[in-house]
């Protein structure tokens, strides 16, 4: 995984744990676990916003 990539990824993974936002990595990082390597310049999160309020989800991820 690209390095730039990976400290992205550990920042918006703790943003969500901080935020108390349920999440899964999905796409070629999930991959890796699986050991199907695939270059990938991406990262791929699905978010499950707490109480179906995907509007509030929204706001929060784009104001970090």
């Amino acid at each position: 995984m690209e390095p730039n990539l990976e400290a992205s990824l550990r920042e918006v993974v703790a943003f969500l744990a901080r935020r108390g936002y349920r999440y899964a990595i999905i796409g070629g990082i999930a991959l890796t676990q699986w050991g199907v390597v695939r270059a990938t310049y991406d990262a791929d999160i699905k978010v499950v916003a707490p109480d179906g309020d995907y509007g509030a989800a929204r706001e929060a991820l784009r104001s970090a």
